[in-house]
């Protein structure tokens, strides 16, 4: 009995213990633990609306994204010089593009709408107030006349289920008058005659109609399809433009017939985004037309003109891919023309769209950090990008991420790779290496390959690895590695060998051992869609496969990296995975809390004492050991995206970015292992009588 007793008394004492470390080993972590860095920033940035006033004011506004609060800039329309006004969190809503108007009457009253409410502003944008409780379409034709078409939910009438009411002001705002609309049907659209404030346009699927009387009667005349958008020449209320599918549509009878535009035989419209008439005038449509050379995949973005009212069109300009398909006009000036995109901001053509330059001064965007490096000399790389990719480069701190150089600029950069002690970096950009020390440029010896990763020995400065893919035949790539041979002394160049790995794909991930610099490791995805390891011996000469890591239910793991921590080595992905016998078995960290993100270049770290740190599509999370999970850091709004850590000053710190810039926080102590707790053993030769 007393055995029995001794025994328990010694598990509850174990028991306890382990309880008391566990509880030690809890979490204790917080957003206030977390600093924001603002990170690099880039002129122009996410603009969704830009605004004019009249000629005699000359102002511009534009509305800019950004992670804490819509901005608004504001800038004389001749000399682009842009000042925040205000950042707005809340009275305007970042998805409502096109929802900020200009009294034509005076410059410093502004409309927008929230989502939900019409608001006002009386001091160029600096206080707002509601004026409607209804939001939808507006049109802001003359001072102080302010239409808002708004859908109401409609009980009474079972033949429109989508009504909409016709809300209009003249005097900007103070007292509304109501007037019914005709069934529209879901889709709705509005616009105003300049030249007379009681011509209105609505636009209801195939059927456009209009009022004479300031939205009192109706009168409904089909057009040849689905339109999209309306304009109205300021010089004759009776001449219009709609969009129909990828077709321009005119009429020159308030809507009553229709004639198609006689754009330049060459192209052919996909759809067209933009309309605009001048205030002379003059038309400007931004759209997107098939390129016949290329195939009729593919589009362009380009803008025509016509200064006859449609007659005769001049194809004014082709665009870059990611150029903004919105137009404004000058108030001022028929040939100035604005334009405005999520990734490059604002865009000013002085020639009637012939010829376009930024116009983005005052205007500074912050960028999503998609991979860090520490450099190995107290200074971070990273390289960013902002929205669709169109505007990015890398940039080095050397002061811990509070301020910024940039680098490289319009190069998406994938891999930062940094030399011991910074003597060189490469960066990986659209499949191209740059590499150098205060400049980067481009490799041109790796031209036939797109290079994926990179690794730089830490003990041999001549240890240099890539890996990718060429093109093998027409149909087929083949994965590739690259090793750097020096110069020999006798004559021999230095330069770049490229072999292939046999029935690869392409070869995503490079390792050097930081310990013994001539093993090497690749992850090479396969033909049969397996993901191998392969090691090789001898500097990259020869290459082996060792093993082809997936999971339990023979899924392959996909390797975007390795991270080298000791004898162990970590690859990252979709999971982390880890192995302790220079590759030739893994076993998974579990993804049930965190998941890495695929296609991201630094998605774990280690610390020295041999943390392992992730980036996850909610968080950024620490391994726990003795739960053998993951636990949250509590990253302030989530959605972790590159990581890393960083020696600063003796201490390290964990650098994680995300849609609100880069976070810092100090690397928290080590927890207590599981396998420190003492062993508790029962003296089997005592007998207690």
């Amino acid at each position: 009995m007393k055995q029995v007793l001794a025994f328990l008394a010694v598990s509850i004492v174990w028991m306890g213990l382990a309880w008391g470390l566990l509880l030690s080993w809890a979490p204790v972590h917080a957003q206030e633990d977390w600093t924001r860095l603002d990170g690099p920033v880039l002129p122009g940035g996410p603009v969704m609306a830009v605004a004019a006033s009249s000629a005699q004011s000359n102002t511009l506004y534009a509305l800019v994204d950004h992670p804490f609060g819509v901005r608004l800039f504001r800038s004389a329309a001749d000399t682009i010089a842009w000042t925040q006004v205000v950042t707005l969190s809340a009275e305007i809503s970042p998805t409502l593009i096109s929802s900020l108007f200009v009294d034509p009457g005076d410059g410093e009253v502004l409309y927008a709408n929230n989502g939900s409410a019409t608001l006002r502003s009386q001091d160029g944008g600096l206080s707002w107030t509601e004026i409607l409780t209804a939001a939808g379409p507006m049109a802001v034709p003359a001072p102080s006349t302010v239409y808002v078409l708004h859908q109401i939910d409609s009980n009474e009438n079972d033949d429109c289920s989508y009504e909409r009411i016709l809300a209009r002001s003249d005097d900007a705002g103070n007292n509304w008058q109501v007037l019914s609309t005709p069934c529209l049907g879901e889709w709705g659209d509005l616009a105003v005659a300049p030249s007379d404030t009681n011509v209105i346009y609505l636009r209801a699927g195939a059927t456009l109609f209009r009022s004479t009387d300031g939205g009192h009667l109706w009168q409904g005349n089909p057009t040849m399809g689905f339109t999209y958008g309306i304009a109205v020449n300021p010089t004759d209320e009776k001449h219009l433009l709609v969009s129909v599918f990828g077709d321009v549509l005119q009429s020159y009878d308030a809507g009553v017939s229709w004639s198609g535009i006689s754009a330049p035989p060459f192209r052919v419209l996909a759809s067209a985004n933009e309309m605009q008439f001048a205030h002379d005038g003059t038309i400007y449509i931004a759209a997107q037309a098939f390129a016949r050379t290329i195939g009729f995949d593919n589009t362009v973005p380009v803008i025509y003109r016509s200064e006859d009212k449609g007659k005769t069109w001049w194809l004014a300009t082709e665009l870059r891919p990611e150029f903004g398909m919105r137009l404004l006009v000058s108030p001022a000036d028929s040939s100035t023309v604005f334009s405005w995109s999520r990734s490059r901001g604002v865009l000013r053509s002085p020639d009637q769209g012939n010829g376009w330059q930024e116009a983005n001064d005052g205007i500074l965007s912050p960028l999503l950090i998609q991979t860090i490096e520490p450099d190995g000399a107290g200074g971070l790389y990273v390289g960013a990008s902002r929205f669709n990719q169109a505007r990015n480069g890398l940039f080095h701190s050397a002061d811990g991420g509070v301020t910024w150089r940039t680098i490289l600029t319009d190069t998406q950069v994938q891999r930062v790779e940094s030399a011991p002690n910074a003597s060189f970096v490469f960066a990986i950009g659209n499949g191209k290496l740059y590499q150098g020390v205060t400049s980067l440029y481009e490799s041109t010896e790796l031209a036939n390959v797109w290079v994926i990763d990179a690794d730089i020995s830490n003990a041999d400065p001549n240890g240099l690895l890539v890996t990718g893919y060429r093109r093998a035949t027409q149909y087929l790539d083949e994965g590739v590695v690259g090793i750097w041979y020096p110069a020999d002394g006798n004559g021999g160049a230095a330069g770049w060998g490229i072999s292939a790995i046999e029935g690869s794909v392409y070869v995503s991930a490079a390792l050097i051992d930081p310990a013994q610099p001539t093993r090497m490791f690749a992850a090479a995805v396969m033909t049969d869609t397996l993901t191998t390891i392969f090691r090789s011996e001898d500097s990259g000469l020869n290459w082996q496969p060792i093993s082809s890591p997936t999971t339990e239910n023979g899924v392959p793991y996909r390797i975007n990296r390795f991270y080298a921590a000791g004898s162990r080595i970590y690859a990252g992905g979709l999971s982390a995975i880890y192995s302790d016998d220079e590759g030739e078995t893994w076993h998974l960290l579990s993804n049930r809390n965190a998941r890495n993100y695929a296609n991201n270049g630094t998605s774990l770290a280690v610390s020295n004492d041999g943390q392992v740190f992730a980036a996850g599509e909610t968080d950024a999370y620490r391994w726990n050991v003795l739960l053998q999970d993951w636990e949250r850091l509590y990253l302030p709004g989530g959605d972790a995206y590159a990581l890393a850590i960083h020696n600063l000053d003796g201490e390290e710190a964990l650098y994680v970015s995300n849609a609100q810039g880069l976070w810092k926080r100090s690397v928290p102590p080590a927890p207590i292992d599981s396998t420190w707790l003492p062993a508790i053993q029962n003296d089997s030769g005592r007998r207690d009588e």
